[in-house]
């Protein structure tokens, strides 16, 4: 205060400036206050970041320039921007997981191409159903069935059957597609619908193994024709009359005959048109070379069996198993029968 004495040894007060009255009424506010402490913790923290940052540089350099090289591949942490290479194990690994797969997607890639094959088969059956359907209708009186040789390479000029036309030749006018074309080898060159895609190769040693269409200018075999052929050689009357009722009379058959006897035999439609051999089988390739010394197969024509077929219903689908002699027997009665019997 004004007026009073100062003693010896005693602090003069100092007069508060501008500056002094303002931080003190800084402190003094409480938000102020609050946000000044934040603000310089936020600076200490950052500091000590930093410090903490250049301290693991720092120690990492150290560690980088005392260990050896070797570390460094194993680890694969070296200095080169931590590029590393596959170990021998994962190496192995990598191949043994590419070899599973691999061996998981062949055989499933195998059995669609198959399948692809043999819808192609199907199909190629339809039309040539299509085509004796039209020929029935146009040529067979509506219900005779082509009369022609089995074979479609040019007949011996003493065979009985060289003035009967081959089944691609019957069939030319009720067809769009090309006819096959023989060279001057005997071997054809066959389109579709006479060739089977699954037709690569047959059993035919004196052929060398060539496909079935490449030796009988088709893929199919026509069983009608081969059942007139043995009709006409049992001497029935009318061939071509007798099988062709006999396949009008079996066209919608399905399960057994009763006989007189108390036995059943199995009645089954019959193919029109039936692959010449098994080549839709799976095990094919192994079954053609599973032949003896004079070219005959071992494998059991029973278990071989698979091959597509085309019905005279224009239907086409896998083929019934090969018939067995008592089939074969009931059959050609029906056919003597409906044949106007023996003695033509």
């Amino acid at each position: 205060p004004r007026g009073a004495k100062v003693g010896a040894g005693a602090e003069l007060p100092r007069p508060e400036g501008g500056v002094a009255r303002s931080l003190r009424s800084f402190l003094c506010a409480p938000r102020l206050r609050a946000s000044f402490f934040r603000f310089s913790s936020f600076r200490v923290s950052l500091f000590r970041v930093s410090l903490f940052r250049a301290s693991c540089v720092r120690a990492s350099s150290l560690c980088a320039s005392s260990l050896p090289a070797s570390c460094f591949r194993a680890s694969g942490h070296g200095r080169r921007g931590g590029a590393r290479g596959f170990t021998l194990i994962e190496l192995l690994v990598v191949i043994s997981i590419i070899a599973l797969l691999i061996g998981i997607t062949i055989p499933a890639l195998s059995k669609s191409r198959e399948s692809a094959r043999r819808l192609k088969c199907l199909t190629n059956l339809k039309a040539l159903g299509s085509a004796v359907a039209q020929y029935v209708n146009m040529e067979g009186q509506g219900r005779l069935l082509p009369l022609v040789r089995p074979d479609n390479n040019p007949p011996a000029s003493s065979s009985g059957d060289a003035n009967d036309p081959s089944i691609i030749e019957a069939l030319a006018t009720h067809t769009d597609a090309a006819q096959p074309v023989r060279d001057a080898n005997g071997v054809w060159t066959s389109f579709d619908p006479w060739r089977c895609p699954s037709d690569l190769q047959s059993m035919d040693a004196a052929n060398d193994f060539r496909p079935q269409w490449a030796i009988n200018a088709m893929s199919y075999s026509y069983p009608p024709g081969e059942l007139m052929l043995a009709a006409e050689l049992f001497t029935v009357k009318d061939p071509q009359g007798g099988v062709s009722r006999v396949y009008e009379q079996r066209a919608n058959a399905k399960g057994v005959a009763n006989l007189a006897d108390g036995t059943s035999l199995r009645v089954e439609r019959l193919p029109v048109f039936l692959d010449a051999d098994n080549w839709h089988n799976p095990r094919w390739r192994e079954i053609v070379k599973d032949v003896d010394e004079n070219g005959n197969r071992r494998t059991n024509e029973t278990i071989a069996w698979d091959r597509n077929a085309v019905y005279l219903d224009g239907s086409a689908d896998k083929a019934a198993g090969q018939p067995n002699a008592e089939d074969a027997s009931l059959l050609f009665e029906d056919i003597v029968k409906l044949g106007g019997g023996l003695g033509g």
